[in-house]
């Protein structure tokens, strides 16, 4: 689990405006934040995600890195990119069950019968 003050676990996504995001190479002047997220189907994390988009420039300002990341495949992510309309914030996709463990998300199995991922955190 992570802990303040240890390192974080690894975190490597690619990134829906393409390339790949890799917790280890970023330098922000402050810190980075990492917004984890249930996926396309979570209209919560739809709103939240919209709020955080208009809160990038501030972030940046302070010299805060922020990036949000899904287990959705690069479609289910790029369909909740296009919903909610957002510009600014970074969003990877992919996040794989050993790295959601690593960092001590919840996961759930998606309900019978519906489109939602098998697996999600």
């Amino acid at each position: 689990m992570p802990l303040p003050r240890h390192a974080a676990p690894a975190l490597s996504v690619p990134l829906l405006s393409g390339g790949t995001w890799t917790l280890a190479d970023r330098t922000p002047e402050t810190f980075t934040i990492v917004v984890f997220y249930r996926g396309k189907h979570c209209p919560i994390c739809k709103t939240y995600l919209s709020e955080i988009d208009a809160l990038i420039d501030q972030a940046a300002e302070q010299g805060i890195d922020v990036v949000a990341v899904s287990m959705d495949g690069e479609a289910r992510a790029r369909a909740t990119l296009e919903e909610i309309g957002t510009e600014k914030i970074a969003i990877g996709n992919g996040l794989c069950e050993a790295s959601a463990r690593d960092w001590d998300l919840y996961i759930t199995s998606a309900s019978p019968g519906t489109q939602e991922p098998d697996l999600i955190a």
